[in-house]
């Protein structure tokens, strides 16, 4: 299990006890998670290689750590759009 996926969890569970909404009930609830998460995992699987790629070629000059938790939030912000986009469609 990624760790997205993780806190994308976590957090939609805070998210529906905060809205009155029972996730266990609501089964849907988690394959949504769970394709958004996988939206995120797709996103990262294809934007690590890139971003290194750019950082060794000195094309973007940021260091490592800072690439990776903007890596890490951009994938945290797709999680949670297209959780959303799901759960409204």
């Amino acid at each position: 299990m990624s760790l997205t996926l993780l806190l994308t969890l976590v957090g939609t569970t805070i998210l529906l006890r905060a809205t009155k909404i029972d996730a266990r009930k609501d089964e849907r609830t988690i394959q949504l998670m769970v394709l958004s998460g996988r939206n995120a995992f797709f996103f990262l699987l294809f934007a690590m290689p890139a971003l290194a790629t750019l950082v060794i070629a000195g094309v973007v000059m940021v260091d490592a750590f800072a690439a990776l938790m903007l890596l890490w939030i951009v994938a945290l912000a797709i999680t949670w759009i297209s959780f959303f986009y799901y759960y409204t469609k």
